[in-house]
C-alpha cells in the first residue's frame, strides 16, 4: 500500500505540475478531481495526485517532467505513467492517466482502478460532455485545469454519495462494469 501524504505535500505537487504543464491540455481526475470539487483542495489524505491527458500529450508531458527533476517509476506508454519527486522531504506521486478518442461522444481511459489496461472490459468509456472543454480555476495562486463539469465527473466516478468522505478499500471498492465505474459500499 502506498503511503498517505499530508494535504500540503499533494497540494505542492499539484501546483508544481500545473505550473510546468501550463500549455498542455491535462485536467485533474479521479481522487484529485473529487477533492478539488468537494473540498476546494486535494483530499485531506491521499497517496497521489491524479491527472488525465490525451495520449498525444504523453511525450510532451514525459519530456517536461523529466527535464524538471521528476523520476518515472511506472511507464506504460500512452496509457499510464507515475512520476515521483521529493516535496518537502516526502516522495510525492504524480499519476498520469492517458485517454484515446473512442467516438464523437466518448474517450477511453485504460488504466483506471485496476491497472488491467489490456482488458477492454476494464476500460472506462467517458462521456466527452463532462470533460470538455477543459476549464481553468485559481488554485492557491496557480492556474489549474479542470474538467468542463467537475461535479458530473465526481458523480460519474464516485456515485451520488461522492460528497461523503469515504476511504477507498475500507468503506468502498471500485470496479468497472459495462465500461463505467461502479462503487460497491462495504
Amino acid at each position: 500500500m502506498k503511503e498517505m501524504l499530508d494535504r500540503e505535500i499533494n497540494r505542492e505537487s499539484l501546483k508544481n505540475a500545473a505550473k510546468l504543464l501550463y500549455d498542455i491540455n491535462y485536467m485533474v481526475f479521479f481522487g484529485t478531481a473529487l477533492g478539488i470539487h468537494r473540498d476546494g483542495d486535494v483530499l485531506l489524505e491521499d497517496d497521489d495526485v491524479d491527472l488525465l491527458a490525451a495520449s498525444e500529450e504523453y511525450q510532451n508531458i514525459k519530456s517536461r517532467l523529466l527535464a524538471n527533476g521528476y523520476d518515472l517509476s511506472i511507464n506504460v506508454e500512452g496509457v499510464f505513467c507515475q512520476y515521483t519527486k521529493k516535496v518537502n522531504g516526502k516522495t510525492a506521486l504524480l499519476d498520469f492517466y492517458f485517454y484515446n478518442y473512442h467516438d464523437l461522444d466518448h474517450v477511453i481511459e485504460r488504466w483506471n482502478f485496476s491497472g488491467a489496461y489490456s482488458d477492454p472490459s476494464n476500460y472506462l468509456v467517458i462521456p466527452n460532455s463532462i470533460l470538455f472543454e477543459i476549464k481553468t480555476m485559481d488554485y492557491f495562486g496557480t492556474k489549474l485545469k479542470i474538467p468542463n463539469d467537475l461535479e458530473a465527473v465526481c458523480i460519474w466516478l464516485y456515485g451520488e454519495r461522492y460528497k461523503e468522505p469515504l476511504k477507498k478499500d475500507i468503506d468502498y471498492d471500485h470496479r468497472v462494469t459495462n465500461n463505467k465505474p461502479e462503487i460497491v459500499y462495504k
